[in-house]
């Protein structure tokens, strides 16, 4: 059931007219059941595996914060354990399979392994992170467990952002479903704008960039498309995709008066790699932070182990991502990137003294074009979710046998990219909404909504971090 589709705009109506009609645990139970409908729409058994999740984390979060040191440490490792271990199981096990078997064919060993009929869900990564976070917040002793199963249900099964994010924390969402409150005007007029504002991104940039990208990827040896140009329109789809859904699940949660974490802001207006993971997928880069790069020693034991640090963090982000060598590349691309930025920035300090202005838009354009190439990497593992490298050594040999660029792609390039860096412009701007009068909010409804009605593709087109 995606965001984009007439069959979820039917559930949600019929969601909502029940849901502001209802009051206290009624609307709590409303909200558990919208959510598991929502979620077994892909297939029911999914919805056996995050019940079970919710009551393991549900169970051991009350056990942690009731046990002493050795006991509790041995009650996170269990929930470590269970969540990482279903996670390993449902990504991760043909990958595995399929890296064994090439490792041994390399060294003379036959085998005749054949891969598990194993269904991915749709966004256990996300759920997991979330469940995961809880349960170590509770050993930290930051956050005391709730006593409501129905509450933590909510949070983990919280239908708007549980098939891709934001990854939300206990702190933040939990006491949203304690009692959930009926919206004020003002966040239903936000929820409207950023629903049409996430469609709009989804149908009208995402999808048409989707058909150029597709095409040349399937198609690499006799496209007549250069590299660097579909890697740009796949940077746009992307932005365009992921953040649209964000904006739509912010959109939504808003008019049940539920406040989301903000996921994106100006990713491509920035002049560093740091701040690019510090403005992308902000919920999964904070999560990686804080339950990863910190508690692996952060920066806090010299330059080379910071940098390992770095670099085992961007490559079991990028492994997050999906079971594939392309997506550890990228993880590894972004580690890289992270770890020679860092050794260079005392030198590029005394740089920008130079010419403060001129660096930063310098900085940004280098960003954008360094960024170009761990997307060609990610764009290569969501083709199979394999390793690609057949395809890779074309797209490269493309990079350096420069092809005659398609002029028919140029303009409709630089329409998409002024349509994302303006969207992204105004991303930090959205609570200055309310403040708007009645016509002006009219005139912006009225022009998102004919935008995606003549310039958006139809057909529901999934979204990219469904797969995730």
């Amino acid at each position: 059931m995606f965001f984009n589709s007439w069959i979820f705009a039917v559930f949600f109506a019929v969601f909502y007219v029940l849901y502001i009609n209802l009051r206290g645990r009624s609307r709590k139970y409303l909200l558990l059941a919208g959510s598991y409908v929502f979620y077994g729409f892909w297939d029911s058994r999914f919805l056996i595996l995050i019940f079970l999740s919710t009551v393991v984390d549900f169970y051991i979060g009350k056990a942690i914060y009731r046990s002493k040191a050795p006991k509790a440490k041995r009650l996170i490792a269990l929930s470590l354990c269970f969540n990482l271990g279903v996670l390993a199981y449902f990504k991760y096990a043909n990958f595995f399979i399929d890296s064994a078997q090439l490792l041994l064919s390399q060294i003379g060993i036959e085998n005749n392994w054949s891969a598990l009929n194993v269904i991915l869900p749709v966004g256990i990564s996300f759920y997991t992170f979330q469940t995961i976070s809880y349960s170590i917040d509770i050993y930290r002793k930051e956050l005391k467990p709730t006593d409501s199963f129905l509450d933590f249900a909510c949070f983990v099964g919280f239908f708007p952002q549980l098939v891709a994010g934001p990854i939300e924390r206990a702190k933040a969402l939990l006491p949203q479903m304690k009692n959930p409150q009926l919206p004020s005007r003002s966040k239903i007029d936000l929820g409207v704008l950023l629903i049409l504002l996430g469609l709009f991104k989804k149908i009208v940039i995402a999808d048409s960039c989707c058909s150029v990208v597709d095409y040349s990827y399937a198609n690499p040896e006799q496209s007549p498309y250069n590299t660097i140009i579909i890697a740009v329109f796949f940077s746009f789809q992307i932005y365009a995709d992921f953040s649209g859904y964000t904006d739509m699940a912010r959109g939504l949660a808003l008019t049940m008066g539920i406040k989301l974490s903000l996921n994106f802001l100006k990713p491509y207006m920035v002049g560093s790699p740091s701040e690019f993971w510090r403005n992308w997928h902000i919920s999964l880069s904070s999560w990686l932070r804080d339950y990863l790069y910190i508690p692996l020693g952060g920066n806090r034991q010299g330059g080379t182990r910071t940098n390992c640090n770095l670099m085992i963090t961007m490559v079991l982000g990028g492994l997050w991502h999906g079971a594939g060598w392309a997506f550890v590349l990228w993880g590894f691309f972004h580690g890289i990137w992270l770890v020679l930025h860092r050794m260079a920035a005392p030198k590029l300090s005394g740089v920008r003294k130079l010419g403060p202005r001129f660096y930063a838009i310098t900085a940004i354009v280098v960003t954008y074009a360094i960024s170009l190439g761990g997307w060609h990497l990610f764009r290569l593992g969501s083709v199979e979710q394999s390793m690609q490298l057949e395809t890779l050594r074309l797209s490269m040999n493309k990079l350096i046998h420069w092809d005659q660029v398609n002029t028919q792609l140029l303009f409709p390039m630089a329409f998409y990219g002024f349509l994302v860096f303006f969207l992204q412009h105004i991303s930090s701007k959205y609570d200055e909404y309310e403040h708007f009068s009645f016509i002006k909010k009219g005139a912006i409804l009225f022009l998102l909504i004919g935008s995606c009605f003549l310039l958006g593709r139809s057909g529901g087109a999934q979204f990219i971090y469904f797969q995730f």
